[in-house]
Protein backbone atom coordinates (compact mmCIF):
# COMPACT_ATOMS: atom_id res chain seq x y z
CA UNK A 1 0.00 0.00 0.00
CA UNK A 2 1.42 3.30 -1.02
CA UNK A 3 1.77 5.87 1.43
CA UNK A 4 1.62 9.55 -0.03
CA UNK A 5 2.67 12.66 2.40
CA UNK A 6 -0.58 13.07 4.05
CA UNK A 7 -1.94 15.65 1.55
CA UNK A 8 -0.13 15.64 -1.53
CA UNK A 9 -3.88 14.67 -4.72
CA UNK A 10 -3.28 11.53 -6.49
CA UNK A 11 -5.76 10.13 -8.65
CA UNK A 12 -8.44 8.00 -7.09
CA UNK A 13 -10.79 5.43 -9.35
CA UNK A 14 -13.59 4.63 -7.35
CA UNK A 15 -15.66 1.34 -8.39
CA UNK A 16 -19.35 1.39 -8.02
CA UNK A 17 -21.53 -2.05 -8.60
CA UNK A 18 -24.34 0.13 -10.50
CA UNK A 19 -22.69 2.81 -12.52
CA UNK A 20 -19.46 3.66 -14.31
CA UNK A 21 -16.39 4.12 -12.06
CA UNK A 22 -15.82 8.05 -10.60
CA UNK A 23 -11.84 8.88 -11.31
CA UNK A 24 -10.41 12.14 -9.98
CA UNK A 25 -7.70 14.03 -8.52
CA UNK A 26 -7.73 14.46 -5.37
CA UNK A 27 -6.86 13.45 -1.56
CA UNK A 28 -8.43 10.87 0.90
CA UNK A 29 -9.57 12.78 4.15
CA UNK A 30 -10.97 9.94 6.18
CA UNK A 31 -11.63 6.14 5.75
CA UNK A 32 -13.41 4.28 8.45
CA UNK A 33 -14.32 0.26 8.03
CA UNK A 34 -16.39 -2.05 10.23
CA UNK A 35 -16.49 -5.29 10.31
CA UNK A 36 -18.87 -7.40 10.00
CA UNK A 37 -19.04 -9.47 13.63
CA UNK A 38 -22.44 -11.89 12.76
CA UNK A 39 -21.01 -13.91 10.08
CA UNK A 40 -17.84 -12.54 8.99
CA UNK A 41 -18.11 -12.53 5.50
CA UNK A 42 -18.03 -8.79 4.41
CA UNK A 43 -16.96 -5.52 5.82
CA UNK A 44 -18.42 -2.05 5.44
CA UNK A 45 -16.01 0.44 4.34
CA UNK A 46 -16.84 4.16 4.28
CA UNK A 47 -14.11 6.72 2.61
CA UNK A 48 -14.34 10.53 2.13
CA UNK A 49 -12.10 12.69 -0.81
CA UNK A 50 -11.59 15.95 -1.39
CA UNK A 51 -11.02 16.70 -5.37
CA UNK A 52 -8.44 19.26 -6.26
CA UNK A 53 -11.26 21.82 -6.99
CA UNK A 54 -13.14 21.24 -3.68
CA UNK A 55 -15.81 18.78 -4.45
CA UNK A 56 -16.40 16.23 -1.58
CA UNK A 57 -16.50 12.59 -2.39
CA UNK A 58 -18.59 10.01 -0.35
CA UNK A 59 -17.74 6.46 -1.61
CA UNK A 60 -18.22 3.23 0.53
CA UNK A 61 -18.96 -0.49 -0.24
CA UNK A 62 -18.99 -3.96 0.86
CA UNK A 63 -16.37 -5.92 0.78
CA UNK A 64 -15.59 -9.73 1.47
CA UNK A 65 -14.21 -10.34 4.60
CA UNK A 66 -10.06 -10.18 4.53
CA UNK A 67 -9.58 -8.17 1.75
CA UNK A 68 -9.12 -4.65 3.59
CA UNK A 69 -6.45 -2.50 4.35
CA UNK A 70 -5.66 -3.51 1.27
CA UNK A 71 -7.37 -2.22 -2.15
CA UNK A 72 -9.54 -5.13 -3.04
CA UNK A 73 -10.23 -5.99 -6.53
CA UNK A 74 -13.17 -5.58 -7.90
CA UNK A 75 -14.58 -9.08 -8.19
CA UNK A 76 -14.15 -8.90 -4.15
CA UNK A 77 -16.55 -6.01 -3.75
CA UNK A 78 -20.01 -7.36 -3.40
CA UNK A 79 -21.68 -3.86 -3.18
CA UNK A 80 -20.07 0.03 -4.12
CA UNK A 81 -21.31 3.32 -4.83
CA UNK A 82 -20.69 6.94 -4.14
CA UNK A 83 -21.85 10.29 -4.08
CA UNK A 84 -19.78 13.48 -5.02
CA UNK A 85 -21.04 16.82 -3.66
CA UNK A 86 -19.49 19.15 -6.01
CA UNK A 87 -17.73 22.28 -5.17
CA UNK A 88 -17.60 23.81 -8.90
CA UNK A 89 -21.63 23.82 -9.45
CA UNK A 90 -22.41 27.19 -8.53
CA UNK A 91 -19.11 28.04 -6.65
CA UNK A 92 -20.52 27.21 -3.14
CA UNK A 93 -18.27 28.05 -0.34
CA UNK A 94 -16.46 25.23 1.22
CA UNK A 95 -18.55 25.34 4.59
CA UNK A 96 -21.50 24.68 2.56
CA UNK A 97 -20.49 22.14 0.60
CA UNK A 98 -19.29 20.11 3.89
CA UNK A 99 -22.41 20.87 5.14
CA UNK A 100 -24.00 18.89 2.35
CA UNK A 101 -22.19 16.39 2.39
CA UNK A 102 -23.03 15.69 5.98
CA UNK A 103 -26.68 15.97 5.23
CA UNK A 104 -25.43 13.20 2.32
CA UNK A 105 -23.35 10.90 4.09
CA UNK A 106 -24.52 7.23 3.90
CA UNK A 107 -26.46 5.70 6.13
CA UNK A 108 -28.57 2.61 4.74
CA UNK A 109 -28.10 0.47 7.53
CA UNK A 110 -26.15 0.96 10.79
CA UNK A 111 -22.71 -0.25 9.95
CA UNK A 112 -22.86 2.93 7.30
CA UNK A 113 -24.42 5.08 8.71
CA UNK A 114 -21.65 4.53 11.96
CA UNK A 115 -18.60 4.42 9.68
CA UNK A 116 -19.85 7.69 7.23
CA UNK A 117 -19.65 9.09 10.97
CA UNK A 118 -16.46 8.22 11.84
CA UNK A 119 -14.39 9.11 8.78
CA UNK A 120 -16.33 12.60 9.29
CA UNK A 121 -14.31 12.77 12.34
CA UNK A 122 -10.98 11.83 10.97
CA UNK A 123 -11.68 14.13 7.93
CA UNK A 124 -12.55 17.02 10.52
CA UNK A 125 -8.77 17.02 11.20
CA UNK A 126 -7.72 17.47 7.92
CA UNK A 127 -10.10 19.56 6.14
CA UNK A 128 -11.30 23.15 7.46
CA UNK A 129 -14.61 23.47 6.34
CA UNK A 130 -15.62 20.34 7.41
CA UNK A 131 -14.21 21.17 10.78
CA UNK A 132 -15.75 24.45 10.63
CA UNK A 133 -19.26 22.34 10.44
CA UNK A 134 -18.30 19.07 12.46
CA UNK A 135 -20.46 20.54 15.96
CA UNK A 136 -23.99 21.12 16.12
CA UNK A 137 -23.63 23.54 18.67
CA UNK A 138 -26.16 24.49 21.38
CA UNK A 139 -26.69 27.43 23.78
Amino acid sequence: MSHHSAMSPTQHIIFRTDGKPLRFTGVLLGSRTILDEENGESDTRVRIFRTEKGSLVWAWDRIEHGYLPDEPEPENIQRADALVISATEGSRPATEVAADAWNRRPTGNGRLAEASVRAWHDAARLDQAIADVLYTDVE
